[in-house]
């Protein structure tokens, strides 16, 4: 039978008709369906057809539908499954989609950037979670594995690429490139992709803000996608993911490890905190510095009765001094003897 419209002097409105068949067991619903007391829609709520309904269908499931495969049917009433609605939970909710958890609490729902401001978008539990969210919902109910997996949604039995760009609010400022199961951003120069907002934000100088780990033993060098890497000084050593520099364990311990008898020939290469010294053999001497080993020269036997007058030459390898005979005294440099001076008094 077909709606029956009735008019007032404000508003037109729909008034369902049910031919009187709903009786006291019931109420109309919508044309020729009426909601029985038990939960269940039927034609007729009158009690002949209550009792051969009851006969007919003594353990039949009672729920419309039922509940389309999204809710569980208790005396007649669908329970809806998380994400689903109505009488027989066919209706897809629409709510919040977060890209992001922090200990189990929500953040970030997914936005899209209009003139007046930011507004919120809404999806499906299963449009959301398939694709970019973490969470769904007001309540942020954590997202599940669905048996297509991520990237994909199931359409009559099979699964279909999900394309993430059609999302508003995704890859802003960016190009967009949707994959299977998947999406990559484009970000153009000078900016960088924010996972957790899924969009291009400009990339901040790392080394203006100190935020790297190549002070003392380096440079910074800023990146333009936001990151940084180091160049270390020969006395630290760059780390594998290049954003730091450690103290080497010793820069001259490595060279009498590395080159062995090419440093401090005739001798022994000995390491020495930040330096190094040679121990030289027999018949050899450390030069001043101690880097090198030299033949060992007694002057005072080379230069024989030229050197330390009025004294006694004592060799200090290539050094010398004088030990000065009575009456005269050591120079300065202890390299001569001079007469020493008396005064008469």
């Amino acid at each position: 039978m077909p709606n029956r419209v009735e008019h007032s002097p404000f508003f037109a409105y729909l008034i369902a008709i049910c031919g009187g068949n709903c009786g006291d067991r019931g109420h109309c619903m919508k044309p020729d369906t009426c909601m029985c007391s038990d939960g269940v829609q039927r034609f007729s709520c009158e009690e002949e057809d209550w009792n051969e309904m009851q006969s007919d269908q003594a353990v039949a499931v009672r729920c419309v539908d039922n509940c389309n495969g999204h809710g569980t049917c208790e005396n007649g009433i669908c329970i809806c499954d998380f994400g689903y609605g109505g009488p027989a939970c066919k209706e897809e909710l629409v709510s919040l989609c977060h890209t992001k958890l922090n200990r189990g609490l929500c953040e970030r729902p997914l936005q899209q950037q209009t003139i007046g401001g930011n507004r919120t978008i809404k999806m499906t539990l299963e449009e959301c979670c398939n694709s970019i969210g973490v969470a769904w919902g007001e309540l942020c109910q954590q997202c599940r594995t669905s048996y297509c997996g991520r990237g994909y949604r199931q359409v009559d039995g099979t699964c279909r690429d999900i394309d993430e760009c059609a999302i508003p609010g995704v890859c802003r400022r960016g190009q967009c490139v949707n994959d299977e199961g998947s999406f990559a951003c484009k970000c153009p120069q000078g900016y960088t992709y924010d996972k957790d907002k899924l969009e291009c934000n400009i990339a901040i100088n790392v080394c203006e803000l100190g935020r790297h780990e190549c002070s003392p033993g380096g440079k910074c060098v800023n990146l333009m996608n936001g990151d940084y890497r180091c160049i270390c000084n020969w006395r630290y050593h760059l780390s594998p993911d290049r954003k730091s520099c450690t103290p080497r364990r010793s820069f001259v311990f490595d060279i009498c490890a590395l080159y062995q008898n090419s440093v401090c020939e005739n001798g022994v290469c000995i390491p020495r905190g930040s330096s190094y010294e040679c121990i030289c053999d027999e018949g050899f001497e450390a030069s001043v510095d101690r880097k090198t080993c030299i033949h060992k020269i007694d002057i005072c036997a080379v230069h024989r009765g030229q050197l330390c007058q009025n004294g006694e030459c004592v060799s200090m390898g290539r050094e010398y001094y004088c030990r000065c005979n009575p009456g005269y005294t050591p120079s300065y440099d202890r390299q001569s003897c001079v007469r020493e001076l008396r005064l008469n008094v």
